[in-house]
């Protein structure tokens, strides 16, 4: 099996990201673990499910994601294992996957939906964890380490231990969220296209959910709009950060294909405050021949 992708909100100042991969590592020595990010913010699904779209948009199709946002955790909400083609994706049922879903709808792409029995994941367990001090058992606070980490960990050794910790369900919790709007600017009618802030990066660009092939064959202003009042005009789209003077405002397409708005050298989402203030902002990009 390829690459165990670890996604979390837990921050690094803690062990629990150590944790995870020692739990993996128990089980199989040959693991290999690459960190996607530990630094989400924090028990925000919304934001999260952008982030796991990016991933699954980007990264190989053999890998397994194991995906800890949970505000949900130790409720009756059920421990999943989502199969998609060669990948699996290993995460509390709350939502969180429901955007790679819809990609995967629109693609037809073929998915699968497991709910991890947790007796039987146990009793695998005390196997692979005879000898190494650990105690086994599933924490009411804590099922990143005492779940998900450990479905990794079998999966990446034998895929055809799926049926000894899982069963198939037919349905799982689902979100609406803002979804994908993809248009080609050489074939839409429209003078206008609204979308809104989906994801906040690190250097405080804000990706859209708006996806816009040929952009440059048309003129392009994008408006960010609060309520009925404009708070920010951007004129022109640019291909680059250096098309605009250092902390100017600029929109561009971005690495992953979407509209995104930043400031050149400066972050745009401390210009806008915080995460909450940004849900409420609306993206208008005005089309002009």
């Amino acid at each position: 099996m390829g690459i165990i992708y670890l996604l979390t909100d837990f921050g690094d100042s803690d062990p629990y990201v150590a944790v995870l991969k020692s739990r993996i590592l128990n089980i199989n020595r040959k693991a290999r673990i690459v960190d996607l990010s530990h630094k989400l913010k924090k028990f925000d699904i919304e934001f999260s499910s952008w982030f796991l779209l990016y991933s699954f948009l980007n990264l190989e199709n053999d890998a397994i994601f194991t995906c800890v946002v949970d505000p949900g955790v130790g409720t009756e909400r059920k421990n999943l294992i989502v199969q998609i083609e060669k990948r699996f994706f290993i995460l509390p049922d709350n939502g969180l996957i429901s955007l790679v879903l819809r990609e995967c709808q629109k693609k037809r792409i073929f998915y699968r939906f497991y709910q991890i029995q947790e007796q039987n994941l146990l009793q695998l367990l005390k196997k692979y964890y005879k000898n190494s001090g650990i105690n086994i058992q599933i924490s009411n606070t804590f099922h990143g380490r005492d779940i998900f980490a450990p479905t990794a960990g079998l999966l990446s050794k034998d895929q055809h231990i799926l049926p000894k910790i899982s069963k198939r369900i037919e349905m799982i919790e689902g979100k609406h969220f803002s979804s994908i709007i993809e248009i080609d600017l050489k074939t839409f009618l429209g003078s206008s296209i609204t979308g809104n802030i989906v994801y906040v990066d690190h250097f405080g660009n804000l990706f859209t959910n708006l996806k816009i092939h040929n952009p440059y064959d048309k003129f392009l202003t994008l408006f960010i709009i609060k309520g009925k009042k404009i708070v920010l005009e951007i004129k022109k789209i640019s291909k680059t950060f250096q098309d605009v003077k250092e902390n100017d405002f600029l929109f561009y397409i971005g690495s992953f294909g979407f509209i995104e708005i930043a400031r050149n050298q400066g972050s745009a989402f401390e210009y806008f405050g915080d995460y909450q203030n940004i849900k409420k902002l609306e993206v208008l990009i005005q089309i002009s021949k």
